[in-house]
């Protein structure tokens, strides 16, 4: 290669490092808003909706309480368990848990996940698949956290799935890694924003928020993993995350 094609890469490289670089800057930015966020919100606004709920129940327990009331305190108590889940999710987000890395199996993980979640997809004529083909399921993982990134995606793909879809979580091994798979049959993600599916506050479901598959995204680095997304076979959207099987993470 002469000089001036030599000159010509290392300047692309250069180029490619500083747009991961922005890349990295921008996201740490907009993860330390919603730090700042998750902080406010659990100190302004937890302790209100406590009082709120609360105050639900005691009317709820009224014995001539009438039933437009009842659904209102009902609807209430509902809505700030809601918000309650937020404000814990962008405090999961801004500060994650340390992961308890311990040996499980991954095929149990997705079982148990899938039994949890099979009334939801009945109730849309969803079929949940299992395609476990991997012969070495065991992963060095934080369960709890593993649990999370499969009831994400899943619940993820039950949002856009038509009635009567199908959902598949898929596994096999590669070399030294396990691949885990969540492909589903609906509308698909374009190619041009696959790459900000990640990203903190971008959603594409009326009435989400964008943090969920930024969670997933956390814990699958802190898992050493990577996780990316490609069409299924047919149509929808796929989420594909390897692990590596022989990683030397800290156990204790």
């Amino acid at each position: 290669m002469s000089e001036v094609g030599e000159l010509n890469q290392a300047y692309a490289e250069m180029i490619d490092a500083l747009e991961r670089s922005r890349e990295q800057l921008v996201r740490a930015g907009k993860l330390a808003v919603v730090g700042e966020m998750a902080a406010v919100m659990a100190h302004e606004v937890r302790t209100p909706l406590g009082i709120l709920r609360s105050s639900a129940q005691l009317l709820e327990r009224q014995p001539n309480l009438g039933e437009r009331e009842r659904e209102l305190t009902g609807f209430i108590i509902s809505e700030t368990d809601r918000l309650n889940r937020l404000v814990t999710m962008l405090l999961e987000c801004a500060s994650p848990r340390a992961p308890d890395f311990k040996p499980h199996d991954l095929h149990e993980i997705i079982d148990h996940v899938l039994d949890l979640l099979t009334s939801k997809a009945e109730h849309k004529q969803v079929r949940l698949e299992r395609q476990l083909m991997a012969i070495n399921s065991i992963l060095v993982c934080d369960r709890e956290q593993l649990i999370q990134i499969v009831l994400n995606l899943v619940i993820n793909a039950l949002h856009f799935v038509a009635d009567d879809g199908r959902i598949v979580v898929a596994t096999h091994n590669e070399a030294d890694s396990l691949v885990m798979s969540v492909a589903d049959d609906g509308p698909g993600i374009p190619a041009d924003l696959r790459p900000r599916v990640f990203d903190p506050f971008f959603t594409r479901r009326e009435g989400g928020i964008g943090l969920g598959l930024t969670i997933v995204q956390q814990i699958v680095q802190v898992h050493h993993g990577e996780i990316w997304v490609t069409e299924s076979r047919w149509g929808g959207a796929c989420f594909n995350i390897r692990f590596e099987l022989d990683s030397k993470m800290d156990r204790g």
